[in-house]
């Protein structure tokens, strides 16, 4: 199984504490309350690379990143460093019916390369 794909395990498994829900059904967004900026690489920096990451993060009923899938990125190793600071990534838990639940959300990491 590559990196950038979910990992089955975490959204059905024991380490899962909240239940899974759709983001359709939330009653409120989890917030992101720790950010982690990605670190750029060396072949990112030699290449000059600027672009988005798009992935999708499982945000737990206690607001851990339980697992990310990187949907597209920039490429140049940004993929390895976008994974590691998705999953470093803490939030306020959404919520469904009155509960914290886990759900899936997309998330979008901005690379801007600077001299």
């Amino acid at each position: 199984m590559r990196a950038s794909e979910p990992t089955p395990v975490a959204a059905t498994g024991p380490s899962l504490l909240g239940k899974l829900t759709s983001v359709t059904r939330l009653t409120r967004m989890p917030v992101l309350t720790v950010a982690r900026k990605p670190e750029y690489t060396p072949e990112m920096k030699r290449h000059n690379v600027s672009g988005r990451l798009k992935a999708k993060v499982l945000v737990d009923s206690d607001g851990k990143v339980k697992d990310a899938a990187v949907l597209s990125d920039p490429g140049h190793g940004s993929r390895e460093s976008g994974l590691d600071a998705l999953l470093a990534l803490q939030f306020d838990p959404g919520y469904a019916d009155g509960a914290a639940v886990a759900v899936w959300i997309p998330f979008t990491i901005t690379f801007e390369w600077q001299e």
